[in-house]
């Protein structure tokens, strides 16, 4: 069995657009954005259950955390992202969705990806 060697990762660009990321990263900014929600008083009256389109980044991203750390609200995802191959990483928003729901699992929050 041959060892394979480590994917290197270099950014690709087209016009404004990134082609590609860095899943280490991704990790590291979803967990600030659940630090800071976890780090400010619970929502009064807040939802249970929330189904969020567009999950994967930007505001479905902000308002699933807000949700279910904010809230202890059970949480379903819906976007349309790529999964990692062997020549290359995943989208941004797949090790988005990836990395929430592994947190807040662990919280014993639903978290579920579509």
């Amino acid at each position: 069995m041959q060892a394979r060697s480590p994917m290197i990762i270099t950014p690709e660009v087209k016009n404004v657009v990134a082609l590609n990321c860095f899943p280490p990263g991704c990790k590291e900014a979803v967990q600030r954005q659940i630090d800071y929600i976890r780090s400010q008083p619970k929502l009064k009256n807040g939802p249970k259950r929330v189904l969020v389109l567009g999950a994967s980044s930007g505001f479905g991203l902000a308002s699933r955390i807000e949700a279910a750390f904010g809230a202890d609200a059970d949480t379903l995802g819906v976007s349309f992202e790529r999964g990692p191959s062997e020549h290359r990483p995943g989208s941004a928003g797949w090790y988005n969705n990836l990395y929430f729901r592994e947190v807040a699992e662990a919280h014993g929050l639903y978290a579920k990806n579509l």
